[in-house]
């Protein structure tokens, strides 16, 4: 729903990776129908779902070790247009606005090899964002980061459910899913066994 963080769990193998892929047109469903924002849609590819606003967070990161923090978080709105001169300035100040909404203090022109791997977790969300992502898939977004960026990592997807952005989470730890989400679906061998309120 609208402003919920829904957590996925199940054991490796119970599908959900392969329910990610799913959702974000990487792979095309067997059976079943998508529903976004009321209307079935069905995804060809990953662009089709991207345009719908649904974006992922993979466990491994998707950023270009090379290129600047704004050129990665703004990438989405120059590669249509690589044959043209990309203004450096204007990327940069682009940035700002989602480095600001994930609460990076970092300067734009900042190579992203530089950066930790929770500032490069922060970095993903900002480019989920800065292409008008209302439903963000994070897949085991607390696994390779430190407890204190875990914990800031957690703290910004409380606040941008507040906002009305939704998430799915995928996650192993059940104190942080205990503490984190609103709803909780269970996969097993490809099956929802169970879909409840974290308080049921």
């Amino acid at each position: 729903k609208e402003g919920e963080i829904h957590a996925l769990m199940g054991e490796n193998g119970a599908g959900k990776s392969t329910l990610i892929k799913i959702i974000t047109g990487v792979y095309k469903p067997d059976a079943g129908t998508i529903i976004v924002n009321g209307r079935e849609e069905s995804f060809h590819n990953p662009r089709d779902a991207f345009n719908l606003g649904i974006n992922v967070v993979h466990q491994e990161r998707n950023l270009f070790p090379t290129f600047t923090v704004a050129e990665n978080v703004m990438v989405e709105h120059f590669t249509d247009r690589m044959l043209k001169k990309v203004n450096k300035h204007e990327i940069n100040e682009a940035s700002k606005t989602f480095l600001d909404m994930v609460g990076l203090q970092i300067p734009p022109q900042t190579n992203v090899e530089k950066l930790s791997a929770g500032q490069q977790q922060m970095i993903e969300i900002a480019k989920a964002l800065s292409s008008n992502a209302r439903i963000i898939l994070l897949d085991e977004p607390t696994s390779s980061i430190s407890v204190s960026e875990a914990e800031m990592l957690l703290n910004l997807i409380k606040k941008l459910r507040n906002q009305g952005i939704s998430f799915i989470f995928v996650s192993h730890k059940i104190e942080e899913v205990l503490g984190l989400v609103d709803t909780i679906t269970v996969l097993r061998d490809g099956r929802n066994v169970v879909s409840a309120k974290t308080g049921e």
